[in-house]
């Protein structure tokens, strides 16, 4: 049993927030409202969708098979509880029913959300465009997950110089260089996690610490000295599980490999690395003599 009593637990808390949709989502329309008040209403109603999908990936990605076309229709899902009626028996729904929940989701959210919100903490328009991305990535469906990847960058394309910040000493190991809610942040959340990982106890593995070149800043900006990974944008020692725009411009990259766009994926990951290296040196453009050689690049 790998849960705790109760609901203090990562089921527990996931269905919590879902159930807090549910409550939004079946009592928001039966308030009268002024005609001044419309987007207000709006707004916490493409909240309450977005909230419902993301808790709805996140466990899906945890608890369940990942989608496959072939057999997504038989295979087991998550139960979707889309009603805060908690008499109504659950059961469990089939990965294609799951991950069509979750789509619809996110577009209701995007339809209603603004396109930028007052703070990092609630969703907007680009946050919903970027968890669709994130999706359609996962169900391996390029072609959709580069639409959103798109409109998301359409809507906010900040990248953070990194050459503009300073590493950490090696004595502070807990602490991460980057602030919360940092220009780069699309929506912010971030996960619970074990000590022996938020204390950076955890070490990257070497050989991947050494993939890094040492004119790139994610290497000392990222890992302290004993190679405990601190690059977290929550800006402490939790992991951040919201979505930036370094996320979605790799995904927009790695799509436009897919499709056989050399010159646009590379030019989306040029970009990024960019914005991650050393100006006091020339930055050694990544090339490519083809989408499948690009890709390469991508994915690692």
């Amino acid at each position: 049993n790998i849960f705790k009593t109760g609901n203090s637990n990562d089921w527990g808390y996931t269905y919590d927030n879902i159930y807090r949709a549910n409550v939004v989502l079946d009592n928001i329309d039966k308030i009268e409202i002024r005609p001044d008040e419309q987007a207000a209403k709006d707004d916490l109603k493409g909240q309450a969708y977005f909230l419902r999908g993301k808790s709805f990936l996140q466990a899906a990605i945890i608890w369940s098979q990942a989608y496959d076309e072939g057999s997504g229709a038989n295979a087991l899902g998550i139960p979707l509880r889309v009603n805060s009626d908690f008499n109504i028996p659950t059961t469990r729904s089939t990965i294609k029913q799951t991950y069509d929940q979750i789509v619809s989701d996110f577009r209701n959210a995007a339809m209603l959300l603004p396109e930028s919100s007052i703070h990092p903490v609630r969703p907007s328009k680009a946050a919903a465009f970027g968890f669709l991305a994130r999706t359609f990535l996962a169900m391996r469906k390029y072609d959709d997950c580069f639409v959103y990847a798109d409109l998301c960058l359409q809507l906010k394309s900040t990248l953070l110089d990194y050459d503009t910040y300073s590493p950490l000493s090696c004595s502070s190991n807990p602490s991460s260089v980057f602030t919360r809610f940092n220009a780069e942040v699309i929506y912010d959340a971030y996960m619970l996690a074990p000590g022996v990982l938020s204390r950076n106890k955890a070490k990257c593995d070497s050989v991947l610490y050494a993939m890094y070149a040492d004119d790139d800043r994610r290497k000392d900006l990222f890992f302290n000295c004993n190679t405990g990974f601190r690059g977290h944008y929550s800006g402490t020692t939790t992991g951040f599980s919201g979505i930036a725009v370094d996320e979605v411009l790799l995904m927009r990259a790695e799509c436009y490999a897919r499709k056989g766009m050399t010159d646009s994926a590379l030019a989306d990951l040029n970009t990024l690395l960019q914005s991650r290296w050393k100006k006091s040196v020339p930055y050694p453009e990544i090339t490519a003599n083809d989408a499948n050689e690009a890709l390469d690049h991508i994915l690692v």
